[in-house]
Formats: C-alpha cells, structure tokens, sequence
C-alpha cells in the first residue's frame, strides 16, 4: 500500500511518467509473480540489465565516498549502551581493527544519533552505521559507494518505469514471504478485486496531499 501511494505521489509531482493504473498494476503483478515463484533476490549483473543500468547511472564516486567517512573525527565520548558491540557484531569479521565517528546525514532523521565504524577488511574499505530509531531501538545497515538509495528524480532520462516499479512490487514480496507463509499471502491477494490497490492508494495519496497543505499553510 505505502508503495503503490508513493508511486502515485511521485506521478503527481513528475518523478513518474506513468498513467497511474499502470503504474499500479505493475506494482501488483511484480508482487503476485514474486509469490507464486516463492520470491528471489534482484542479481543485476545478470539478470536485471534495465535495473542495472539505471544503477549504474547514479553510482556514487569510492573515493568521494569514502574521503567523507575518513573527515569524521573519532568518538571521543562513549557510545550508547550496547551499540558498540552491536557495531562489532555487523563487520563481517570479529576484532577488526578500525575507528567509530559520529555521521549527520539526510533530512528525514533529524535529531537520531547516527555511529559509524570504518574498517579494514582483506584488502578493502568497510563501514557499518548504527542509526537510532527511538528510545533503545537501533537499526544496523552496510555503508558504502554501491550501497545506496537512489531518488527517482536522479535516475537517467532513458528507463523503463514499469520495469522499475515491478522490481519494487517483487521486493516488497520478497520482504512478506520472509514473514509469512506463501499460501496465505497468494490466497490474499486472489479474493481482491481488479482496482482494490489503486482505489485504495489513491485514498491514502489524496490524504497524504491534505495533510501536506495544511502543514505548508501553518508552517509558511
């Protein structure tokens, strides 16, 4: 649901050029195909060309990358209670060598603590960011150049749009197959009717739109 409605957010803002039951409906047939094939993973270097490329596109610089991690100053104050060890725990080796700094990123999380540990790891750069989600809950995810998310309004010009919300209907499959039986997910889905998530996602965009002009006229 929440994918389908960003899908149809982003179309009323022109980050999609898509009609929007289409748009839907890619989304849906991603996730019906992904549970009737009891998901897989995305390998695009040899199966995913279209997703590979429009990757490629927006892959960041290693070395910029990695220059802006090393200009962190080191932590020189203690960590909270338990991230260090759950830092340790996420490098793919035990008692690694390295440094933890402290990183500010993005505009949605202002205010989480974020705590990064750089590493060496059999020749190459690694790092592992501890990220606060609120009060005693963190959530650990690799850092690095390949690692990223990529905004809609900066992949290539040239891209298969169907392609790419279809590949995001199969994850968002892949993630509920690791939770749930199979069976019962494709039974879900079958006794729905034809529209029910684009007439749905279209309710909760139209919502989402209210709220946001309430919040521009009292905050501007």
């Amino acid at each position: 649901m929440r994918l389908a409605t960003s899908a149809l957010i982003a179309i009323d803002y022109h980050d999609l050029d898509l009609e929007p039951k289409r748009a839907v409906t890619a989304i849906l047939e991603g996730y019906r195909e992904a549970l009737e094939a009891g998901g897989h993973a995305f390998v695009l270097a040899e199966h995913q060309t279209e997703l590979r490329d429009m990757a490629l596109d927006r892959l960041r610089d290693p070395q910029r990358f990695w220059d802006k991690l090393d200009a962190l100053p080191t932590l020189r104050t203690p960590l909270p209670k338990g991230v260090a060890r759950m830092l340790e725990r996420a490098l793919p080796e035990r008692n690694l060598p390295g440094r933890i700094v402290h990183r500010v990123a993005g505009v949605g999380s202002l205010g989480r603590q974020r705590f990064v540990v750089l590493a060496q790891w059999r020749g190459g750069r690694v790092a592992r960011e501890a990220k606060a989600l609120a009060p005693s809950a963190w959530v650990l995810r690799r850092l690095a150049p390949d690692c990223t998310r990529i905004p809609l309004n900066e992949l290539p010009k040239k891209r298969h749009e169907e392609v790419l919300l279809h590949a995001m209907g199969w994850e968002a499959a892949n993630i509920h197959l690791g939770s749930a039986r199979p069976k019962a997910l494709r039974v879900d889905v079958k006794r729905r009717g034809k529209l029910w998530l684009h007439e749905t996602a279209r309710l909760m965009a139209d919502a989402i739109e209210r709220d946001w002009s309430v919040w521009r006229k009292a905050v501007g």
